[in-house]
């Protein structure tokens, strides 16, 4: 989940779309004696049509609120290591490509990736920047789960997955009970208290249709029938969303079994592809056809009042409600990567420096990017790689 800050932030995750990375490189300051950690952050703003003068001012505009941030973690950093120093520099668009790049080029040390825009690249990930993940990010549990184990067993009512739907849609669907909770991020009372925080993000699968049609939905989820399933109508992400397609995906091939379907295949299918369309939940009422959505858990709880009407029934699908039919399995938030350069003690000291920051209410980066918390990472494989397999089925 992100909240807007200055650059294009959604959040979520896993939200699951690719969000706003940062980058740190090293150089040795002889005067000073420190060793520089360049920081960057990227935006996501591509240049486009704009001169490099209106650009540059635009980026100008992302560091000055970035400014007390970076001043903020130098004083954390400097009591537990006074020989490094970290300086920040704004970036336009970013792309995984461009980051391990970055760490080839020796232009930064640790980069700050997406679990969606790495989970199938961790050889190369690994041979090309030659380092290792070393922290999770963390967000505040939303209310309804009952503990970050709850995973799919065989999608019945009684399927923790289910259950956690359910609980989720119990709290959204009267929005009066929760609107005056905002804090200008998050409405607070949809998510468990401050210190109750988890690694993952999970993906949600809505029904939006009248009783009748919910019900025959329903009911082709339990029996396990895709291309009935799929004939109502179902509305996808990108490839490259966690929450939108990867995690649903890798639910529906884990509960339908033999009879699935890759998204892409059903895309190529000239029976199937006029049920599969790429659409968001808050434009369901512009595309009444479809009546299964894939969105971010909680979608809704990171959305200003103004907005909430795109997400909850209006008079454009008369008669039609809006159903949680399922929670996914999870996908690990963000986790920074340090190339081979970047000693493990540096790289822990600035975790420290930024996780006491984090504790402290001052971590603007975490705070306009939904990260609540910071974890360093001891066994990759087993905090992060295994999780991303089981999600996925492989393991």
């Amino acid at each position: 989940m992100k909240t807007k800050f200055l650059n294009k932030i959604f959040f979520g995750g896993l939200a699951f779309t690719s969000i706003p990375l940062v980058a740190l490189s090293c150089s040795n300051k002889d005067k000073e004696n420190l060793k520089e950690v360049k920081l960057s952050i990227y935006t996501g703003e591509a240049q486009g049509n704009l001169t490099d003068e209106e650009y540059n001012k635009i980026l100008s505009q992302y560091k000055s609120q970035y400014n007390q941030f970076i001043s903020d973690l130098n004083e954390e950093l400097k009591l537990i290591n006074p020989e490094l120093k970290l300086d920040i520099n704004i970036k336009g668009e970013e792309t995984y490509e461009n980051q391990i790049q970055s760490i080839q080029k020796n232009e930064t040390d640790i980069v700050f990736l997406s679990s969606a825009s790495i989970y199938e690249k961790k050889e190369d990930l690994l041979k090309r920047s030659g380092g290792k993940l070393f922290l999770q990010t963390y967000t505040r549990k939303f209310k309804g789960q009952e503990s970050n184990d709850q995973s799919y067993v065989d999608g019945s009512t009684n399927d923790p997955l289910r259950k956690i739907a359910l609980n989720e849609y119990e709290l959204y669907k009267n929005k009066s009970n929760y609107t005056g909770s905002w804090n200008g991020a998050i409405y607070q009372d949809l998510y468990q208290d401050s210190n109750n925080l988890t690694p993952f993000q999970r993906g949600m699968i809505i029904i939006v249709a009248d009783e009748n049609t919910k019900n025959e939905i329903v009911k082709a989820w339990e029996d396990k029938d895709y291309d009935k399933f799929i004939s109502y109508g179902i509305g996808i992400g990108s490839q490259s969303s966690g929450s939108k397609y990867i995690l649903p995906q890798a639910l529906f091939k884990k509960h339908f079994g033999p009879k699935y379907k890759s998204f892409l295949n059903l895309q190529q299918d000239p029976k199937m592809q006029s049920y599969i369309k790429k659409v968001k939940f808050k434009e369901k009422d512009t595309n009444k056809d479809i009546h299964i959505f894939l969105d971010n858990e909680g979608s809704y709880a990171y959305t200003k009042e103004s907005k909430l009407a795109k997400y909850y029934e209006s008079n454009e699908r008369p008669n039609e409600k809006i159903h949680f039919l399922t929670v996914t399995d999870v996908f690990p938030y963000n986790v920074g990567l340090k190339s081979k350069r970047i000693s493990d003690k540096d790289a822990n000291d600035i975790s420290q420096a930024l996780i006491n920051l984090s504790k402290k209410g001052k971590d603007i980066f975490g705070s306009s990017n939904g990260f609540n918390g910071y974890k360093l990472i001891e066994n990759a494989e087993t905090e992060f790689w295994d999780i991303i397999e089981k999600s996925l089925g492989k393991k």
